[in-house]
């Protein structure tokens, strides 16, 4: 398979990925556009469901635009890929969590796929604000966060 071939065929993938998504998106000039009702929809949810104490941290992460190279950026940020990776596991549970609220009680699936599309899932303000989320969610007034939340108490 030639190298144009094979480029073909993995934009031909990446746009049957695109369109699996549970909310609209836009292809265009080699940028995906998520839909702005759906986008201001995560930002409100985020900034409303993170605590008052990390909100800035939050309002940080949205208000930056997360570059093509967002991802190496985070990996050196955080000191190379077996840290960002134990980082990713840390704030893991409490995305899971956060995923199945969204979809159950906004009615806002997606969130996973949002935070990849826009590449907020990559930028280290957004895993920074999730981090500390987490380490706070772990913290004996709230509770730990469960590793497997297939059906939470607090959320049904």
């Amino acid at each position: 398979m030639s190298e144009d071939s094979f480029r073909d065929a993995f934009l031909r993938d990446r746009v049957r990925e695109l369109n699996k998504l549970p909310f609209r998106t836009v292809r265009e000039n080699g940028m995906v556009h998520v839909d702005a009702a759906v986008d201001a929809a995560f930002r409100k949810a985020l900034l409303e469901g993170i605590p008052l104490s990390l909100r800035s941290k939050m309002r940080e992460a949205l208000a930056a635009s997360p570059g093509a190279k967002a991802n190496e950026h985070s990996i050196r940020y955080f000191g190379g890929p077996d840290k960002i990776a134990e980082i990713k596991n840390r704030i893991a549970p409490l995305l899971l969590e956060l995923n199945h609220f969204l979809t159950t009680a906004r009615n806002l699936p997606g969130l996973f796929d949002w935070l990849q599309v826009t590449n907020f899932g990559a930028d280290y303000r957004m895993i920074k604000a999730f981090l500390a989320w987490a380490e706070l969610a772990e913290t004996p007034s709230l509770g730990q966060v469960p590793a497997q939340p297939p059906r939470s108490v607090t959320y049904g």
